[in-house]
């Protein structure tokens, strides 16, 4: 039995030998590559990106958001499209419920991520949506 063997495997790597020796080679090649594109890959990886304080700017705008009450509760200003200022004028205002842009006739929400965007110098703040329209501003696609 173990001569029978021996001769079919003589004639199997007769027959194929070319085509095995062919697979080995790319399939050794494809092996070292992948290997090599693992070790380059963490040569690469970067330190994740950790944030350690949110800005005070942010912090503000969450805080509206949610409803907190001021340190000067009792001293409120109204902007008015006059009035537009920075960011001290935004915090210090909770009447501020509508926001719109100098360069825009769209009024948002404090909480839409588009008011965020706008400038502080292009800001203009309002109380409600009727002051907003009386100044000729269209309510944007967050207030529904």
């Amino acid at each position: 039995m173990s001569i029978k063997k021996n001769k079919k495997i003589k004639n199997f790597w007769k027959k194929y030998e070319n085509k095995v020796i062919l697979f080995l080679g790319v399939f050794l090649v494809a092996m070292i590559s992948f290997q090599l594109g693992i070790l380059q890959g963490q040569k690469w990886q970067q330190d994740p990106l950790v944030i350690e304080k949110v800005p005070d700017k942010y912090m503000t705008e969450f805080k509206s958001v949610l409803g907190e009450s001021s340190e000067n509760n009792s001293k409120k200003e109204s902007l008015s499209v006059d009035n537009v200022g920075n960011d001290k004028s935004l915090e210090k205002n909770k009447e501020c419920v509508l926001v719109g842009s100098k360069n825009s006739n769209k009024y948002h929400n404090m909480s839409c991520q588009w008011s965020s965007r706008i400038k502080a110098e292009n800001r203009v703040c309002f109380k409600d949506a009727e002051g907003a329209k009386s100044k000729g501003y269209v309510p944007a696609s967050c207030i529904k």
